[in-house]
């Protein structure tokens, strides 16, 4: 959709752990799109962060995400200028 993202994959983190993970996202000023509640929690904590976009619907595949989030992705970019927030998708 033109936005710049990655996969922790892609960047050499699937297997990082989630404070690995926070530093990259400070590092890069990117936020983080979880379904993993871990970093909202972080999040609540820290005094300064990354946006988290929190996903929350459930365990799901892909091919069931990808359908649910796209329609969404112009607002919630909109949103994400703001910066430092948290963002939860139902």
């Amino acid at each position: 959709m033109g936005y710049p993202s990655a996969h922790l994959e892609e960047v050499g983190l699937r297997h990082a752990n989630d404070p690995a993970i926070w530093d990259y996202s400070l590092l890069l000023n990117r936020a983080i799109v979880t379904k993993d509640d871990d970093f909202v929690e972080r999040f609540r904590r820290q005094s300064r962060g990354s946006s988290i976009v929190w996903l929350r619907i459930g365990n799901a595949y892909n091919r069931a995400l990808l359908p649910w989030l796209l329609p969404a992705v112009p607002a919630l970019v909109k949103r994400l200028e703001a910066r430092n927030c948290l963002i939860k998708i139902w």
